[in-house]
């Protein structure tokens, strides 16, 4: 091991103490100490989401600070997944933009954190904002002929692609920029350190770990501005959906009892009783109502209620079925998946084309919810042959239900 890799683990250890949640990122990838002028072109330090390069010459004569500082910086790049939202933003700007909002929640978190120096500063960056914000501000300031505020390299060293790319033909070129500019550079050194992702593949493990390691420190109390970011604001479900679902979707996969697995909730008495030997639990379907006449505080609760269905019945696997008119789209989760929700609607309002889509899936389900705000007509049938329960969204048409059961969410 080398004096450099040696410092890097024990700062690691480091953050695992005073910030468990990055840290949980951090430690679970690679990490790479890469010679000067190494084929790879990286000149700092670098992340592509699955591994973490560090340049030998750049790093070793970096304080401990800093270079914890640098570390918490590449690890976040990962918490936040930039390498995997970039999608066909410019890479130039988006790595300056990614920079600008790390750089800033770093310094925010206080505890006399510090970075190397020559990272970007954009002083007009918020908490409030995302990186896709702070990326849109640059393009328009580029776009309008103030790209000099912008200027630096900003584009991820390993990924062999034009620089000068963006998201449509009419973007700018932003291949010739040079200097510090009044913003600083991407990366430390302006060579930039996000390099793009190896494979979409990857997205979905990191994207598990992230979204558990951020539920794990805010049930441990983390009520940090990042855990926020992380989940979305998630707020919490309303619903003990475990009360209200397990009688309807838990199934006995074998239903012949087993000493091997004695019941404990006897034991304390001396009474030795069988257990099922396994159970598990059926798939489900959440329709979403996104029609117009729900607004955004509506989708919030609706997608902290989903999260609590499936943190606390812990289903098969969730078909979510977004509805206004007409079915605009649906996701599956399975068992284990992170639930990462993408709404899609905005028109008027029909119930019955969920059920109509649940006709046409090639496989049994336990139960049908419907999160909405039960505006709209419920008079439709045939009843269906599976369980139903209404999630009413604050509703003031409740009781015109002709079949289900209705549960009053209110927002």
């Amino acid at each position: 091991m080398t004096e450099l890799e040696e410092r890097i683990s024990k700062l690691a250890a480091r953050m695992t103490m005073t910030e468990p949640f990055i840290a949980s990122v951090f430690t679970k990838l690679p990490r790479e100490i890469l010679p000067a002028g190494n084929q790879m072109g990286i000149t700092t330090a670098a992340a592509n989401g699955t591994k973490f390069f560090f340049n030998e010459e750049y790093c070793s004569p970096l304080t401990d600070e800093e270079l914890f500082g640098l570390c918490l910086h590449e690890a976040m790049h990962v918490v936040f997944m930039h390498m995997w939202r970039r999608e066909s933003r410019n890479p130039f700007l988006w790595n300056i933009a990614t920079d600008a909002v790390i750089n800033f929640l770093i310094l925010q978190r206080g505890k006399n954190y510090q970075l190397p120096k020559g990272g970007v500063n954009i002083p007009w960056v918020t908490d409030e904002m995302d990186t896709e914000v702070v990326y849109n501000r640059l393009m328009q300031d580029a776009s309008s002929g103030k790209s000099s505020k912008g200027k630096g390299k900003g584009s991820g060293k390993g990924d062999k692609q034009d620089q000068s790319s963006g998201s449509g033909s009419g973007d700018p070129d932003y291949s010739d920029l040079e200097g510090e500019g009044e913003y600083g550079k991407g990366g430390f050194d302006g060579q930039g350190d996000l390099m793009d992702a190896e494979s979409d593949a990857d997205r979905v493990d990191m994207e598990a770990t992230i979204m558990a390691a951020a539920k794990m420190a805010k049930a441990c109390g983390d009520k940090s501005a990042l855990i926020d970011r992380i989940l979305g604001g998630a707020l919490e479900p309303l619903v003990n959906w475990a009360d209200e679902l397990r009688a309807m979707m838990t199934s006995a996969s074998r239903d012949d009892y087993t000493y091997r697995r004695v019941n404990r909730r006897m034991l304390s008495q001396g009474v030795y009783l069988p257990s099922l030997y396994s159970e598990a639990m059926g798939g489900l379907v959440i329709g979403v109502d996104t029609s117009g006449s729900v607004g955004g505080a509506e989708l919030e609760r609706i997608a902290a209620e989903i999260r609590g269905i499936v943190d606390n019945v812990n289903p098969e696997f969730v078909e979510v079925v977004y509805c206004d008119s007409r079915v605009a789209g649906t996701q599956r989760f399975n068992r284990g998946d992170a639930l990462v929700l993408k709404a899609k609607g905005g028109g008027g309002t029909a119930f019955k084309p969920v059920f109509d889509y649940v006709e046409k899936m090639n496989e049994p389900i336990s139960a049908l919810i419907y999160l909405t705000d039960m505006c709209g007509d419920l008079d439709f049938g045939p009843v269906p042959d599976y369980p139903v329960l209404w999630g009413n969204i604050y509703g003031d048409m409740g009781s015109r239900i002709r079949f289900g059961k209705e549960l009053r969410i209110y927002v």
